[in-house]
């Protein structure tokens, strides 16, 4: 009886299937599962019964990290968390304005014509 017990504590874990790992990051699940076979997904995957499946851990802990380098961070202050956004360094600022793609528009103070009547 004790082994039962032990066995279900070290196997009492949450798994999302990569349908729904995918569906949480908006991603389709083919790519997912390309990124896994060539080695370039960072969250870590268990082969259980020939089905691919996420840790939950592993699965909130990468997606705290895209939070966390898109700038916002979920704190937990209390019982109810709040969302705290940083400041966007990629802003255009006005020393360095970002070059704009496409045509070119018409200038909003014309150049005077050289050699005109």
């Amino acid at each position: 009886m004790q082994a039962d017990q032990d066995l279900t504590i070290r196997t009492n874990f949450e798994f999302l299937t990569v349908a729904e790992h995918a569906r949480q990051l908006r991603r389709k699940p083919q790519t997912i599962y390309n990124r896994i076979s060539q080695g370039t997904w960072p969250v870590k995957t268990v082969l259980v019964g020939g089905r691919r499946l996420v840790p939950r851990l592993e699965h909130e802990r990468y997606i705290q990290q895209l939070l966390i380098q898109a700038g916002i961070a979920l704190l937990v202050c209390g019982s109810e968390p709040s969302i705290s956004v940083a400041g966007n360094e990629n802003s255009a600022s006005s020393e360095n304005p970002k070059k704009r793609r496409g045509r070119p528009r018409v200038s909003a103070f014309p150049l005077p014509v050289k050699g005109g009547a």
